[in-house]
């Protein structure tokens, strides 16, 4: 009876060898990127700029923007797919009750086109950044904006009219060029988004769309620059990733009932929030 059960126990100590991270650190990812796929879900975005803050004291920076490039595009996968879905429910439900169905609700192809020509150059540059650029100043910086963007937004009058197209061209770029560096690449394209897009579903589809191209963008760097190819990472992701996805699934279904005007404001405390953590993560560095 001994010797049977000693297969199962080898099995699991040998997956316990293969994490590159100890059991305790295991322990915070799981909470710290479960509670931040509830984000993800509810706004489209935010996962890593929570779990990166957070995390990076823990966790190795190249393991770390592995693990969230990974698990971002996972969420943003059923984000998209979640989207779609409930629009096809909308619509059937309308159609048995013999109600006008809804329009379709599509991503704004032309604001998509417009960042994210600019954000593959971004990318491009970030990756070759990422060993000399000075990290803590670079993030010190980027969470006072953040945080100062955030306050700003909830405090100030809900836009009621778009911003200039004109400002996609260095949203792209700078999204970009953040997601490789920090692997946070979202804000940019968010606080342009939420300023040109009116209707709070077109917003949200397409935010999930350009959140899921610049994921696949920095996802095809990091293989490219052999990131991905990190001894321990599929043990990693493998306790992870399911947790992540029932995360982003709970957190669409909160969303369901906000209204744009909510959004903004959950978008605009996703914003605060992380550029607070930044800050904390540089003064504790």
């Amino acid at each position: 009876m001994i010797d049977t059960a000693l297969p199962p126990l080898e099995g699991l100590s040998g997956w316990i060898g293969a994490l590159p991270v100890s059991l305790p650190v295991l322990a915070a990812c799981i909470v710290v990127m479960s509670m931040a796929s509830v984000v993800f879900g509810m706004s489209g975005f935010g996962a890593s700029l929570i779990t990166v803050p957070l995390l990076s004291q823990l966790v190795p920076l190249p393991l770390l923007l592995s693990i969230t490039v990974v698990s971002d595009l996972m969420s943003a996968c059923i984000v998209a797919l979640t989207t779609r879905l409930g629009a096809a429910r909308r619509r059937a439900v309308a159609a048995a009750q013999g109600a006008r169905p809804p329009a379709p609700v599509r991503a704004d192809r032309a604001e998509l086109l417009r960042l994210g020509c600019t954000a593959v150059f971004g990318a491009a540059l970030g990756v070759t950044l990422l060993v000399g650029l000075p990290r803590e100043a670079s993030m010190a910086a980027l969470g006072v904006f953040l945080l100062s963007y955030g306050i700003w937004s909830l405090r100030s009058r809900i836009p009621d009219r778009p911003l200039s197209a004109r400002w996609a061209w260095p949203s792209g770029f700078i999204g970009g060029l953040l997601g490789t560096l920090f692997g946070i690449g979202g804000p940019p394209y968010v606080i342009y988004l939420s300023r040109r897009i009116m209707d709070r579903d077109r917003l949200r589809a397409t935010i999930a769309v350009i959140v899921l191209i610049s994921l696949l963008i920095r996802f095809l760097v990091f293989m490219a620059a052999g990131l991905l190819l990190q001894p321990g990472l599929p043990a990693l992701l493998a306790v992870v990733l399911p947790l992540c996805a029932l995360g982003v699934l709970v957190g669409g279904r909160l969303v369901e009932r906000l209204s744009r005007e909510r959004l903004l404001r959950v978008i605009a405390a996703v914003l605060t929030l992380s550029g607070a953590l930044l800050l904390v993560r540089v003064v504790a560095a």
